[in-house]
């Protein structure tokens, strides 16, 4: 059954506030803190690639093709023995 919207249940739930917020204050407090968090981790890993430099950017190496040529020797091998 559906309560009136004007109901205690609504306050419980949170409200939106004037500024579009939803939840409590302390919820809000953490989805800030998360997203701080997360821009570090952006900054951070944006440092990374630039110390790695573009001289290695869209390069593959040996590894990558001998790991290229065993997934493909893996995959078709095990579907053919699945199959058969």
């Amino acid at each position: 059954m559906r309560t009136p919207s004007g109901s205690g249940d609504a306050a419980k739930r949170g409200k939106r506030g004037a500024a579009g917020r939803c939840g409590p204050p302390e919820r809000e407090e953490k989805m800030e803190r998360l997203s701080a968090d997360w821009l570090a981790e952006i900054d951070r890993r944006a440092e990374v690639y630039e110390a790695i430099g573009e001289e290695a950017e869209g390069r593959m190496t040996v590894i990558d093709y001998l790991g290229i040529a065993a997934l493909m020797l893996f995959l078709t091998i095990g579907f053919w023995t699945w199959v058969a």
